[in-house]
């Protein structure tokens, strides 16, 4: 009846390793896909930057045109 037992935890054991090496091989894959993903991401967020900072520089600029035109317009009435 022991001899049972021992069968059935040498069996659970080497499932539970087996498992535990399938598991290990799908996140190592799943690392290794994520990589160039958090690269185009990166590379996309500096790109939104530069453009929100042109955005920027620009409203910045017509801004102060803007309210160089209401003063001389105020000024000329």
């Amino acid at each position: 009846m022991i001899w049972v037992l021992a069968v059935v935890v040498v069996g659970l054991i080497a499932v539970l390793a087996e498992l535990l090496l399938s598991y290990q091989k799908r996140a190592h894959d799943l690392r290794s896909k994520q990589e160039p993903l958090r690269r185009r991401i990166r590379a996309h967020s500096l790109a939104m930057e530069e453009a929100v900072s042109g955005v920027e520089g620009t409203a910045a600029d017509q801004l102060e045109y803007l309210t160089e035109e209401t003063s001389a317009a105020c000024a000329s009435k």
